[in-house]
């Protein structure tokens, strides 16, 4: 019993590990930033847009995102607040407003 005592020790300390959550936040940008320029299309030359920050909310299957989004335009730029559902896969997005 003594010999298997460190090797329970081990299994135990690498069992309650917590996993290492990374942020999903420059992800959920890229995707939002990635979307917005598939949107425009063939005016993308002349429209730029940069995604600043985002608040989101984790749920099943989906991120539930706001926007911070500067664009710039050759009468100006403006920004203002987007709200999108990312998928967790980053692939989809849908933009509500």
């Amino acid at each position: 019993m003594k010999h298997y005592a460190p090797l329970i020790v081990l299994v135990l300390v690498l069992g309650c590990r917590k996993p290492v959550k990374t942020d999903p936040a420059p992800k959920l940008k890229s995707a939002m930033t990635a979307f917005l320029k598939k949107s425009i299309g063939s005016d993308s030359g002349s429209i730029h847009f940069q995604v600043l920050d985002v608040a989101y909310f984790a749920d099943k299957g989906f991120y539930d995102c706001e926007f911070h989004v500067r664009m710039v335009s050759p009468n100006g730029d403006t920004t203002g607040m987007m709200k999108a559902r990312i998928s967790d896969d980053f692939e989809k997005v849908t933009r509500n407003w």
